[in-house]
């Protein structure tokens, strides 16, 4: 039990059916989703903004989506 709320981070290995049946593993998480996605495919063609991070070097682009 964490005081906090957890995020867990993981790269695009963990991004698989299997692991979003594991209850355990339904919390919090941060991930790298496959480039062999079809939505994937169409973000990375797609012209989209990103947002500035507090570290200048970097910038990001938040996209949710339901894993089917």
């Amino acid at each position: 039990q964490h005081p906090s709320k957890v995020y867990h981070i993981a790269d695009a290995a963990f991004y698989t059916a299997d692991n979003f049946t594991r209850s355990e593993l339904l919390r919090s998480w941060i991930s790298r989703v496959p480039a062999t996605l079809k939505e994937v495919k169409k973000l990375l063609i797609a012209d989209l903004p990103f947002r500035p991070c507090a570290d200048d070097r970097y910038q990001y682009r938040e996209q949710v989506t339901e894993y089917q």
